[in-house]
């Protein structure tokens, strides 16, 4: 229900809802609503609010309950919610998420972009469970941490829906498939890497992820830089990283005192006043408010505007993670646990093998890795550790050294992700509506698609041509390829990959699969 403009209350989707996210106003409206007489008729029309882009259209697929007329399209409102609370059967199912992190996890390719893109796919765009704004708040947060940057966001996103609970899910889930598959490179490569399969492989494998690359830094693109000022970031990032080396550190520092600076400069200029505007609502005035705060009763928290709890940050699963206003005691509480989580194995790996151990070593070497770099491809630091445990296995068969080597690896590098983000969203969450944080945050993230394509541009070079040369000039070091050494076989699977995901609508793992075929035919001269 909602009002119309003589102020009286109208049926949307079958419920009560509001044309203004006030949740005075849509109070008002359900109690006008239950004063009249005779049943709630159904209507057929629904109120569009889109966030972060224009909108899609509704994705109509009734029975799964997830889909039905009542689920918002994406970047649209949720307007059949009562925005002060969250309601019991707002909650997403547990199973169901489980499916999706599955789904997640099994297309999963093309490191952090392509990772980050399907998890907007999989989360946003098919089920609606959390909408662009809060994605994006997510998003920017994880790209400021040490560690890997797309199992964080996995992270988040389950402790929205599920708390720690779903938070522990949905990263051990995404790690998981990534980690198989570096056990099985690692396994293969130690033991056929003479065989000419393995590298013609390898060969459509690497193409195709280019492809993927590409697609997920337009996609996030798209989506992250709304204005100028971003786009401008993001080619800064780029020309840093790719020619002159800059650490990433810096660039994300720098890209938040840029994003902080532009809004200090946008909030210092006077803007025209707007003409307050109040309506009557079945005889009683009602500020027409967009902003209107809400006490939210789930957190014991006021809430400005609908849109912290309801509309543009409230999808029907975002409640787990709100439950709780964070306090400084359950903060040391969640870090203490989680640090000993992390640190923990060290103890039987010093008792069992040794403090002189490969094991140890890699342990050590590892945890400071995650806390103290950026970016980067972190599932291929399990195939790393395989081989060097495989080299060096001490009293162990190789193979059972590499596979001890490799979980060291991951344990070591992913369980930090959950003490940062059970630390740390909490507080995020909190500070939603700060402005001046949120376009400090977007100019980061902002800087991250440059950061990505840096990363894109390079593997590209490397592997669709033979040879490469360096220019250096103005204190630049920038690798250029050499265009006559391009690999025409490289260049055929990158364009097909990119045509089948893009265009042709085809899975990212089938795709790569049908990649990797057409390299051992192509590179093995069959078909």
């Amino acid at each position: 229900m909602a009002r119309s403009d003589d102020g009286q209350c109208v049926e949307q989707n079958g419920g009560p809802t509001a044309l203004t996210p006030s949740a005075t106003v849509w109070r008002t409206c359900r109690e006008g609503k239950r004063q009249a007489a005779g049943p709630d008729p159904s209507t057929t029309e629904r109120t569009q609010n889109t966030v972060g882009g224009p909108d899609r259209g509704s994705d109509t697929r009734p029975g799964d309950g997830l889909h039905g007329t009542d689920a918002p399209a994406v970047g649209e409102e949720r307007t059949d919610v009562e925005p002060v609370g969250v309601q019991p059967d707002e909650t997403v199912p547990f199973r169901e998420a489980i499916r999706a992190w599955v789904a997640v996890a099994a297309a999963s390719f093309g490191g952090p972009a392509g990772q980050i893109a399907v998890m907007h796919q999989q989360v946003v765009e098919r089920r609606a469970w959390v909408d662009d704004d809060r994605f994006l708040n997510a998003l920017n947060y994880t790209m400021l941490l040490p560690g890997p940057e797309a199992h964080q966001l996995a992270v988040y996103l389950g402790w929205l829906l599920h708390g720690t609970l779903g938070g522990v899910v949905a990263g051990t889930l995404f790690v998981l498939p990534g980690f198989v598959a570096m056990l099985l490179f690692g396994t293969i490569y130690v033991l056929f890497r003479s065989a000419p399969v393995v590298p013609a492989l390898f060969f459509g494998l690497k193409a195709a992820v280019i492809a993927v690359v590409f697609l997920a830094v337009v996609r996030l693109g798209r989506r992250t830089l709304s204005n100028a000022l971003l786009v401008a970031v993001a080619v800064a990032a780029f020309v840093a990283m790719y020619a002159y080396a800059v650490p990433f550190p810096a660039v994300v520092l720098g890209a938040g005192v840029v994003g902080w600076v532009g809004y200090r400069l946008r909030s210092t200029t006077p803007a025209a006043p707007a003409p307050p505007a109040a309506h009557t609502v079945d005889g009683e005035g009602v500020d027409d408010d967009r902003d209107a705060d809400a006490a939210d009763t789930t957190t014991g928290r006021t809430v400005r505007g609908a849109s912290s709890t309801a509309g543009p940050g409230h999808a029907p699963g975002v409640t787990a993670g709100l439950a709780r206003r964070p306090t400084w005691r359950g903060t040391a509480r969640t870090a203490v646990v989680w640090t000993a989580v992390w640190l923990a194995p060290l103890v039987p790996l010093v008792v069992v093998f040794g403090l002189g151990s490969v094991l140890v070593t890699e342990a050590v070497f590892f945890a400071g890795v995650a806390a103290v770099s950026f970016g980067g491809a972190y599932a291929a630091l399990a195939f790393v550790a395989f081989l060097g445990a495989f080299r060096n296995p001490g009293g162990l068969d190789p193979l059972v050294a590499g596979l001890l080597g490799a979980t060291v690896a991951g344990w070591f590098t992913y369980l930090p992700s959950y003490l940062w983000i059970f630390v740390g969203a909490p507080y995020v969450e909190a500070l939603r509506e700060n402005e001046a944080l949120s376009a400090a945050l977007s100019a980061v993230t902002a800087a991250v698609v440059g950061v990505i394509a840096n990363l894109g541009a390079w593997f590209g070079v490397q592997v669709l041509f033979a040879e490469r040369l360096t220019w250096t000039g103005v204190g630049a070091r920038v690798v250029l390829p050499v265009a006559a050494t391009v690999d025409p076989a490289a260049v055929v699977i990158a364009v097909g990959a990119g045509v089948a995901i893009g265009y042709l609508g085809q899975s990212i793992p089938r795709t790569i699969g049908a990649a990797a075929f057409l390299g051992i035919g192509l590179q093995m001269g069959v078909g």
